[in-house]
């Protein structure tokens, strides 16, 4: 099973907008992140989020992209300071590949956590729309496959 680990893109700031939506610049990231990971031939089940209105946007443009046909869900345990102990006994379930569409600090913990088995302070750098992309074996351990730095990817 691959769990793919998404940060949202850049968002308006609260004084600007108290829901934080995607901004323009957040848009376009998340619309050429999904190019990239759609013609990789990345395909999921699921894809979740937080419920935060920018992890949603974010959901939506990577699940149209990917996970055609799916409705992205809202899923408890994916707010910036969820604790990640809460979402392990869930993601032990899992079989199918799916992908979170998250936040900071919140993916670097469930990251590094994941990978070395325990919440490491800055473990993983997640940057507007970066992404990770886990693998977990048979034994239930987990490795890093790659990630994607924004930076790295083709601007139109």
């Amino acid at each position: 099973m691959r769990l793919y680990l998404v940060r949202h893109g850049d968002a308006l700031t609260g004084d600007l907008d108290p829901a934080r939506p995607l901004s323009d610049e957040g848009r376009q990231q998340v619309a050429v992140l999904a190019s990239f990971l759609a013609g990789q031939g990345l395909a999921v089940a699921r894809v979740y989020h937080s419920g935060k209105l920018r992890a949603r946007q974010t959901a939506e443009a990577l699940a149209a992209a990917v996970a055609p046909g799916a409705a992205p869900e809202e899923l408890a345990g994916l707010s910036p300071n969820d604790p990640v102990e809460d979402l392990l006994p869930r993601l032990s379930d899992w079989t199918d590949d799916s992908l979170i569409a998250g936040h900071l600090p919140h993916l670097s913990n469930l990251a590094t956590r994941l990978l070395a088995g325990r919440a490491v302070p800055a473990g993983m750098r997640f940057e507007a729309s970066a992404a990770a992309c886990l693998q977990r074996d048979g034994e239930g351990g987990w490795s890093l496959l790659w990630f994607v730095d924004p930076q790295l990817l083709p601007r139109p």
